[in-house]
């Protein structure tokens, strides 16, 4: 369990203009390659519209009920909506958006078949590139760079090595491409941009951008002989309302990549997986993708890849944790863990891929995890 949390808010550069201790209610929630956002109300007469700028940093604390208080999810939040409510009573409400949305602001802003979007590398390491080439030091246009904000991990190949063209799209759609021809090839990666250092004294926060490979946190699963080892699940009485969830209802088990010409002289590129399409007769489910500004069949051909990895069906669980079942959120799992989920009999490797947390002034703390079966 965990007391009311921390709350400060700074404007885009890190000064700090309140520290609102009058909150009505705070609610936040992440995904692992996702855009996390959160909601907070305050009372409408105790603020000025300036203490709410666009792209201000919102820090919100955990403070459990041992221990220091700490950046939760380390991240901070950018303001992009700001909602004035007269009421009775009148109140502030304030949205915001977790660091990756930093990254929807760039297309990967290069010509197609160049070094530039055209990679074969290991798929963290690619991520870090484009990252550096549309926001940092290496990118060819100086006036993108926000090096002298965003720092970025150092590479390590742990990814398999993937080719992709990727010429003019949105560079977090990019990353989320990555991280699925990742898992396609058998190892699970995140990507995330971290507050390595909070706003203090005026100065401007560090921040990184990082990769993560097999899991994001701690591996809790039975696999290992540890001390962390973490069963979840109604079966197991510590989770409530409990779903699990197999969505095929989007599957492509064959992808088609449309590249240059039209007709019988158009460039074609077909990726099948044949053990999803062997699972019933009616199991060939075709999708295309325009791919014109693939130059060579490689690039066709990892387009094709990347139409079936977008189609590969969705297995998550959710519940609410049970109070007093020695789940304590920040201390026994964490967002980004590995753990074993068991719902009706169904057991399942799960990552917690996503966690809604809701702080009530008078409700107290609510925390929900959302666990993926995505696991590689």
């Amino acid at each position: 369990m965990s007391g009311p949390p921390l709350v400060y808010i700074n404007n885009a550069v890190g000064t700090r203009l309140a520290i609102p201790k009058d909150w009505i209610s705070v609610e936040y929630a992440r995904a692992e390659n996702g855009i996390g956002a959160a909601l907070l109300v305050l009372p409408g007469n105790n603020y000025d519209r300036p203490t709410f700028p666009k792209d201000g940093l919102v820090e919100i604390w955990r403070v459990p009920d041992s221990g220091s208080p700490y950046l939760d999810t380390e991240t901070l939040w950018l303001i992009r909506r700001v909602v004035y409510k007269t009421g009775p009573p009148a109140v502030w409400e304030i949205t915001a958006y977790d660091l990756n949305h930093i990254l929807t602001r760039r297309i990967v802003d290069y010509n197609s078949n160049n070094a530039f979007s055209d990679k074969v590398m290991a798929a963290d390491d690619m991520g870090k590139q484009v990252i550096s080439e549309n926001f940092g030091a290496g990118a060819t246009d100086t006036t993108r760079s926000i090096a002298a904000y965003l720092s970025i991990q150092a590479s390590s190949a742990l990814a398999p090595s993937i080719r992709m063209d990727f010429s003019r799209q949105n560079v977090f759609k990019v990353l989320q491409d990555i991280a699925d021809a990742s898992y396609q090839n058998g190892t699970y990666l995140v990507f995330d941009v971290v507050c390595k250092t909070p706003p203090a004294f005026g100065a401007f926060p560090v921040l990184e951008f990082r990769s993560y490979v097999k899991y994001r946190g701690v591996d809790r699963t039975t696999t290992l002989s540890n001390q962390n080892q973490l069963l979840i699940g109604t079966d197991f009485g510590n989770l409530s309302e409990g779903v699990v969830d197999e969505d095929a209802t989007n599957e492509i088990t064959r992808g088609i990549a449309l590249g240059q010409g039209i007709d019988s002289v158009q460039a074609v590129a077909r990726t099948d997986d044949l053990a999803r399409q062997a699972e019933s007769p009616f199991g060939l489910i075709e999708n295309a993708r325009s791919a014109s500004g693939a130059l060579v069949a490689a690039d066709l051909t990892a387009q094709s890849q990347a139409e079936v990895r977008s189609g590969i069906p969705k297995i998550t669980v959710s519940g609410k944790f049970v109070s007093g079942t020695g789940l304590l959120y920040g201390l026994d799992w964490n967002w980004g863990d590995l753990v074993t989920a068991q719902v009706n009999g169904i057991s399942q490797v799960c990552h917690v891929q996503g966690i809604k947390v809701h702080y009530g002034r008078d409700s107290g703390e609510t925390v929900e995890p959302i666990l993926s079966g995505a696991v590689a």
